[in-house]
């Protein structure tokens, strides 16, 4: 069973080394003993173990790396969710657009980190020596692209609203809401974000250059308390 936790988890096994990882390993699965028919999500709970561990080196650096690969592994095996059309955008009247809202693909996460997890992830990708840099928050989107996972660096603004936009928020809300002014985003996240906080007009290029993050739009219909 080791082996199916360094498959989901070779950055940490390589960060902390074969015997530390091997018994890591021991006590998680000793805590978390696995009952399913299959070893998919084995390694589902190591970051809610680590995080209750005091004796590993640079223990959040530790927790953000297992949280990372975590949704790494789960967003490769999620089910295929088919991502929102541009005729489906095209359908929301102008008018309806302050109150739709989003259903997330399947294949998605958000996480926000107290290091540069995926600086480090990128330097062990490319065989360049990865050293942990000091603290710095950072956002993730990690998505699957057909049978691609990615991984997007958020400015905090974006991660905000994505975030909101994820938990159920309307379009409406997400765009005039104060906590999407911490600071300016970049030009790419502008596209994203539409580049608008208090009006609707960016709300159609959160989907038009974000539209394989949401499986659907659930647009207010006119006249009706439905949201």
């Amino acid at each position: 069973m080791e082996e199916v936790l360094e498959a989901d988890y070779p950055a940490l096994r390589r960060f902390l080394g074969k015997r530390r990882f091997s018994r890591l390993a021991e006590h998680y699965m000793a805590a978390y003993p696995s009952h399913d028919y299959t070893l998919d999500r084995l390694g589902s709970g190591l970051p809610k173990f680590i995080e209750s561990l005091r004796d590993l080196p640079a223990p959040e650096f530790c927790l953000d790396l297992a949280r990372v690969e975590c949704a790494l592994a789960e967003v490769l095996s999620e089910a295929p969710t088919q991502p929102v059309s541009l005729e489906q955008i095209a359908s929301v009247a102008r008018e309806d657009w302050e109150f739709a809202r989003l259903r997330p693909i399947a294949a998605l996460r958000l996480i926000a980190c107290n290091y540069p997890v995926s600086e480090y992830l990128e330097s062990l990708e490319s065989g360049k020596p990865a050293k942990l840099s000091s603290k710095q928050k950072t956002w993730l989107a990690i998505h699957r692209s057909v049978f691609r996972v990615r991984r997007i660096e958020l400015t905090r603004a974006a991660f905000v609203l994505f975030s909101a936009l994820n938990s159920g928020e309307t379009v409406g809300i997400v765009l005039t809401h104060s906590s999407l002014r911490d600071g300016p985003l970049t030009c790419r996240q502008r596209g994203a974000a539409g580049g608008a906080h208090q009006t609707l007009s960016g709300a159609r290029s959160i989907w038009h250059s974000h539209r394989r993050h949401w499986s659907g739009l659930a647009p207010r219909i006119r006249g009706s308390s439905k949201s």
